[in-house]
Formats: C-alpha cells, structure tokens, sequence
C-alpha cells in the first residue's frame, strides 16, 4: 500500500520510511518566524524551530509554569483545547513552547461518533476553528490529535481512520508551519503499522513508563527495519497503578512514597530513556501539577495547594544538574501498629488503628502533617480508567493526632479505603505516603 506522507514538511528524506530509495529530496525553505519542522540530515532527526534546533525538555501539565522556566523545562503538553490561547499566551510570556492537544473520541467510540458522517463534519469545522484562532501564536510548537485512541486493524474502523485524517489533513492545510502528532501506548507495533499506513501524522509519539521504558530503547530497534522515524515520548514517569507493580489480594495497587517515586523518576530517566537516539525528538513528564488517577498523589508532581514534591526537585536536577537548596522531607516508611511493609491490613469496623511515618531527619524543618482517610479508587469493570474526579474524605476518624503519629478509628462501613500522610515543610514542599486497606465485618 502506497503511503500518504504530509508535503508541509521540510525534511531530507522520509519522516516515516523504510529507506529513501526513489525519494526526490526536499531543500529546506527560508526560515518564517514560528516555522516548525523537522529536519533530516541522514538519519538524524532534529525538530527546527524559528531557524534553530529544539529539543523538548517538556511536562505534561499546564500549572506552575515559572517553576517550570526555573526547573530547566521549555515546553508543556496540553490534552484539550479548553481555554488554548489563554495557555499559549501565558506559555509565550514565560518563554516556553506549547504541544497543544485535540481532544478525539477513542476508536473504540465510532459508534456514536466516527459512524457518524455528521458528526465528522462538526468535528472537523470545530477543530478548524480553533486551529485558525490559534496557529500564529509563537508559544505554538506541536497539534497532537488524540491522546491513545488504540490504531487497530480491520475494516470496522475505516470510519474512524477517516475522520481522524479529515482532522491532520485540515491541520497541514490550514496550518503547513507545525507537525502534526498523535501518541500510543507504549512501543505497540501494531499501533504503529497503524499510524503508519492509515494516518497521515508527521511525528508517532509514545506514551511510556518506567517498567516498559527499561526495554525500550531494545524493543525500537529492533523494530527499525519497519519504522525509523522521528518520534517523541509524550508521556514518562514512575510505574502507574495499571499493572506494573504489586497489589493487595483486594487489586489495591501499592504506591511507593514520593521519595521513592523521585528516586524511580530520576533512575528512569538517566538509565533508560535512550537520550542520544537520532530520532528522539524530546519527552514530557508526567504530571505537572496535581490530577486524581487512582490516588490524588500517584503522578501530581504538586499538592492541591501548590506544594511541591521531590519529583520537582528530581525534575530540576535532570534538566540543570542541580537540586534545589531545600528538599522535600525525605519519607522511608509508613508503620501501622506493628505490621511489616508487605503486611496486608485488614480491620473490623470500629476498631482503631495507630499509624507513624517514618521520617529520618527532620533537623531545622518546621513540619505541618496532614492525615486523612479516604475511599478506595478502584478500575471498574469494562472501563480501562479510573476517576479522575478528586474523592471525598472519609470524616470523623481521627481520633487523635501528634506530629508523626496518629490514631484512627476505621471506617464502619466494610470495603476497601486508604490512609494517607501528606507532610509540608516551611520551604513550600511536601512528601506523601500511603497504605491501602479493607475493613472486614465478622459476617
């Protein structure tokens, strides 16, 4: 099958390509303020912005961007375009690029959207719209169309293939000065014969964590044969609650302590992201600023007030080589009564329970600790997500409490819940720490 390739962009070569054999190569244009592509210069890959090299050094997240600029990071990644010129225009005053999302249905959704030629006109005219109030915007970097909208074979999904190059190809036409993405989960190659063959995007973009990032690198080239082209790493972080690490007999997923987690986020990054690939164009880490996705802490880089985790500091040291002069408090442990680590927590209702965090060194901070209990979040059957709407605490049991210590009574009602610490410091930081557990009744 013949493959569509975007004619906007200016590169010595293919962007996606077995080889360059028969291939008429393209001279690059004079440089046009806000102008983004991406080069090729035999077999290395290089995204040009206004006439000048740019590796994304990005998150994903739209908060908090001054602490961005300070932490070493240059560029934000968007999931909607709810309020984008708002975020360009602040993304510009603060000198940073901006890899704007187009939210699309998943593949999976046709049914009630893609199916649906009326729809896919709507959608197109709406997205269009948007691009031509926001295409001339400096801070513009990337349109990503999707987030992990699952390429699959077969014929039951023309439609979809359809209506989501309807959406790139408007984009190159009404605006030829900025790639067009879209990401996957993962290095999944049937994904990427996909996106391949059936779209017409500049750019594939991976969304992938620790776990799987420690073969990455391997599994990509080995794929090479078939795809060697540019790409991006949209999403990168410590293991999320989907699989990767341990869980309680009940599918509670056990996550580590926000200092375990910097620990993880820094490893991850200097030992397995492969950073001197000729294709990779840049990464984003995941989550800058605070989001609920299994827990309110698992990914928030910052507490719903701010604060900042050691993740932040973690992030400033990859980009700059040096952490800041305060570091979050460092957290080794939860204790709950006199139950081990591993040791899974079952209760009666009405019964109590004391927890301690264990913090080695707490010389010259001023510590505030913050502990709650809340409700499990649980996947749910036939969804592959969870909430992100923040969940409500669990009030009234507290019984008492003293610096690192607590006593709680445990919840009445029989199911699976959390006990949660947050600890802040006078320097605008804080760490976090949590066990999960399930309250039992004698029946």
């Amino acid at each position: 099958m013949k493959t569509s390739f975007s004619p906007y962009i200016l590169i010595v070569g293919f962007v996606y390509s077995i080889g360059t054999v028969g291939c008429k190569l393209r001279e690059p244009e004079p440089t046009i303020r806000g102008k983004v592509y991406i080069e090729n210069i035999k077999g290395k890959y290089r995204l040009i912005r206004n006439g000048q090299p740019y590796t994304i050094n990005g998150v994903c997240g739209q908060t908090d961007l001054k602490r961005l600029v300070a932490c070493g990071g240059n560029t934000i990644r968007t999931y909607d375009t709810i309020q984008l010129g708002k975020i360009l225009d602040e993304a510009q005053s603060n000198n940073l690029a901006v890899m704007a999302g187009i939210f699309m249905p998943m593949s999976d959704d046709r049914k009630y959207s893609y199916d649906d030629s009326a729809w896919t006109a709507q959608n197109v005219a709406a997205i269009r719209q948007t691009v031509l109030q926001n295409k001339d915007n400096p801070a513009l970097l990337i349109w990503c169309v999707g987030n992990e909208l699952n390429f699959r074979f077969g014929d039951t999904y023309d439609k979809f293939y359809e209506g989501f190059n309807k959406v790139v190809d408007m984009i190159h036409e009404v605006d030829p000065n900025h790639p067009v993405t879209t990401t996957i989960i993962d290095l999944n190659k049937s994904n990427i014969i996909n996106v391949r063959r059936k779209t017409r995007v500049d750019i594939i973009s991976f969304n992938v964590f620790n776990s799987p990032l420690q073969t990455f690198g391997r599994r990509k080239d080995n794929f090479s044969l078939f795809w060697d082209g540019p790409y991006l790493i949209s999403e990168w972080g410590v293991d999320g609650p989907w699989g990767e690490g341990p869980k309680t007999s009940w599918q509670a997923p056990i996550e580590l302590t926000s200092t375990e987690k910097a620990k993880q986020l820094g490893l991850c990054f200097d030992k397995y992201i492969p950073l001197h690939d000729n294709r990779l164009l840049g990464t984003f880490s995941f989550f800058w600023g605070f989001k609920q996705e299994t827990t309110h802490t698992w990914f928030s880089f910052f507490s719903e007030n701010g604060a900042a985790s050691s993740m932040v500091a973690e992030m400033q040291r990859i980009w700059t080589g040096k952490y800041p002069l305060h570091l979050p408090p460092r957290i080794d442990g939860m204790q709950i009564d006199r139950h081990q680590a591993k040791d899974e927590l079952v209760f009666a209702p009405d019964s109590a329970f004391t927890v301690r965090v264990i913090i080695p060194d707490t010389n010259g901070l001023a510590l505030k600790y913050d502990w709650k209990i809340y409700p499990e979040d649980w996947f749910k059957s036939g969804i592959d997500r969870n909430s992100e709407k923040l969940l409500s605490e669990v009030n009234g049991l507290n019984v008492s409490q003293e610096g690192d210590r607590a006593v709680f009574r445990t919840p009445a009602k029989e199911g699976p819940y959390r006990v949660f610490l947050l600890v802040y410091d006078q320097y605008g930081n804080f760490s976090s720490c949590n066990r999960p557990f399930y309250i039992l009744s004698k029946n």
